[in-house]
């Protein structure tokens, strides 16, 4: 058999924990939902979160084995409008039972059979799959369902596939149904055949390409793309991209307000819409106008917003004291490492932002150092001449650019940042690995101090696996062993031509040698503990 080609990732450079970018982490959509003056969920005492359309199950345990308090619940849909395959999350399932991961559930139901089931009231509902795909059925039984089962203060979270950003897509989906209607083809087979059609109307100046550039430019971007995503859109039955106002209106209907969307930095439409149009947003008379505006200035394609159920006794925390009070507690950090870290960013169909006010620097500094509250930040000398307010605020900036994160908890501060064989911690993250580390490009381990999980590179995680196996002394010839026998090659992924002929030992010792210099760092995040 000859051997798998597999680009490695030589620098230890750990991407931004992947959960801010698709999954829905409690610490996260807690933070979110305060941040627009809603009452804080008590991450510290026991909760319910529930995943509607799970899958393979791999977020709902990553955030199980992550959060120790909350109890999980992963829902598998039973519908042939979703074309699910059943108990898709058996093999995850076996993975928690080994590693004794004693908080999570799965279950397979139809999304109305949720309204007869035992389980219990959530703190937590998060739709994975897109609610845009959702059969007009299934959408009357999730309002149902968050009705019966969702807490009063709690939170519902889920993504969409938006108007108008869609709205220049919508002509070429349906030419590609149109062509292959009559083809007797799989979906995937019926796209890729609709694509090369697409391309050969542009290649030949057909009328509505040269109208339309755009649709010149999403033919180009599918061409690029994994289409099995387009396949399931241009033909599914019920998909159909939706308006805000749509979405909004309907989730009233349930009990729920709109809070706020991810990314963070969406929240701030100071920053995320040109400067020209910033006085067209200080006219919105109400929030739901102001997210129109946002939409159709950034022709928004995809939105993953967050709902709140409001409890009829409580009052909301609107004003800037009453944030930081329910912030006091919260703890901040950073999941990347201080030398990848930046001050200043581009926002997407937005704005450049450099934060330069001095404040920033060494908090972003302790934050990368050592997770912790604005109660203890406050007590800290750099920032004894900082109120609270401006140093919550600083906070709020730097988790807009990304550079930070609220944290599940403040992890003990590491004595030393060196020792010869440590651990990792979570048996679920050692079974993970030692099944999957040669499967796939990358994947994510949980941190119990981020509360979610962590993207590493295929090098960063054969290299933490070693680590846990032979120690710092022993970790590459542990790696070399199991790349042989697994019969897969590595290589750098850098730029630099001259690093292709680096031999893989040498490799390998260059990652070893980034994991000693930053073992604090993996030590803090509770990835790996030291030997006892």
């Amino acid at each position: 058999m000859a051997p798998i080609e597999r680009h490695s990732t030589i620098d230890l450079e750990l991407p931004l924990a992947s959960s801010i970018k698709r999954g829905f982490n409690p610490t996260l959509l807690n933070y979110l939902n305060v941040l627009h003056g809603n009452p804080s969920i008590l991450l510290d005492q026991e909760y319910a979160y529930c995943e509607l359309g799970c899958g393979d199950g791999k977020t709902t345990s990553l955030l199980a084995a992550s959060n120790p308090m909350g109890s999980f619940y992963g829902i598998e849909f039973r519908s042939a409008a979703l074309d699910v395959v059943p108990s898709s999350f058996q093999t995850i399932e076996a993975l928690c039972r080994q590693s004794a991961l004693s908080n999570l559930t799965f279950i397979e139901c139809s999304i109305a059979e949720l309204l007869e089931s035992p389980l219990p009231q959530f703190q937590f509902i998060t739709l994975h799959v897109p609610y845009s795909q959702l059969s007009p059925e299934d959408r009357k039984a999730l309002l149902d369902v968050i009705q019966i089962k969702l807490c009063p203060g709690g939170i519902f979270a889920m993504g969409y596939h938006a108007m108008p950003g869609w709205s220049a897509w919508l002509p070429l989906c349906e030419m590609i149904r149109a062509y292959t209607h009559s083809q007797n083809l799989h979906a995937l087979g019926k796209t890729q055949e609709g694509v090369k059609y697409l391309r050969f109307l542009c290649d030949h100046e057909s009328e509505y390409f040269q109208k339309h550039p755009s649709a010149r430019n999403i033919l180009e971007v599918w061409e690029r793309s994994d289409l099995q995503e387009l396949s399931q859109i241009c033909f599914d039955p019920h998909w159909e991209p939706l308006y805000f106002t749509e979405v909004a209106t309907s989730l009233e209907q349930a009990g729920l307000t709109y809070v706020g969307s991810l990314p963070i930095y969406l929240n701030y439409s100071e920053i995320c819409v040109p400067e020209g149009l910033q006085s067209l947003f200080k006219t919105a008379p109400d929030r739901s106008t102001l997210e129109i505006h946002k939409d159709f200035v950034r022709n928004t394609a995809y939105r993953r917003d967050l709902y709140f159920k409001p409890h009829p006794d409580t009052l909301t925390s609107s004003s800037e004291v009453g944030k930081a009070q329910e912030m006091a507690i919260q703890a901040f950090g950073a999941v990347l490492l201080q030398e990848n870290t930046s001050l200043e960013r581009s926002i997407p169909l937005g704005r450049y932002v450099v934060l330069n006010d001095p404040i920033y620097e060494p908090l972003l500094n302790q934050l990368t150092t050592q997770a912790a509250t604005l109660e203890t930040l406050c007590q800290l000398p750099s920032f004894d001449q900082v109120s609270q307010e401006d140093l919550l605020a600083a906070l709020h900036y730097l988790i807009m650019l990304e550079q930070a994160l609220p944290f599940a908890q403040v992890a003990p501060d590491m004595k030393s940042s060196y020792t010869e064989h440590p651990k990792i911690v979570l048996p679920f993250n050692r079974l993970l690995l030692e099944q999957e580390v040669f499967q796939n490009d990358s994947l994510e381990v949980a941190s119990p101090v981020y509360g979610a999980g962590l993207t590493l590179g295929f090098g960063e995680a054969l290299m933490l696996l070693a680590i846990d196996h032979a120690g710092f002394t022993g970790a590459v010839d542990y790696a070399l062993n199991q790349i042989e026998s697994h019969g897969v090659t590595i290589q750098s992924n850098q730029e630099q031509p001259s690093l292709d002929s680096v031999p893989p030992r040498t490799l390998l010792e260059n990652q070893c040698v980034k994991f000693q210099e930053n073992l604090r760092y993996w030590l803090h995040l509770k990835i790996l503990h030291e030997e006892n």
